[in-house]
């Protein structure tokens, strides 16, 4: 479910840098169609964590005997911490667009390479 909703949001911001490729900034509606497979990317990675969040609730509550290897408590912990990455990255892109290509978010160079680094 959630690998076609990913495609699907980055093939609206592809749809949406495109069309404002092609406007030459005369035209906001690409940057709106950006800002929309942006958003609905962020709502996708938080439904994703917050069912992940209650399988894990799930799991504990139950009084599972089973104890975690170690390794696959480090998959968890590091499979968190990528995806609390990718959402902060994107809304830091959603604010970042929300002014448009021209706007002093869009064109501070440290955050963009802080964050995309990330």
């Amino acid at each position: 479910m959630f690998i076609p909703c990913d495609i699907f949001s980055l093939v609206t911001q592809a749809i949406g840098g495109a069309k404002s490729s092609y406007s030459i900034g005369a035209d906001k509606s690409g940057v709106n169609i950006s800002i929309a497979g942006l958003s609905f990317q962020v709502l996708v990675i938080m439904a994703f964590m917050a069912l992940a969040a209650d399988f894990f609730i799930a799991f504990k509550r139950k009084g599972s005997r089973k104890v975690l290897p170690l390794a696959t408590k480090k998959f968890i912990v590091f499979l968190s911490l990528g995806i609390i990455l990718i959402l902060v990255r994107c809304c830091y892109r959603l604010d970042e667009l929300s002014g448009g290509y021209g706007s002093k978010e869009f064109r501070d160079e440290g955050k963009f390479i802080g964050l995309e680094g990330l």
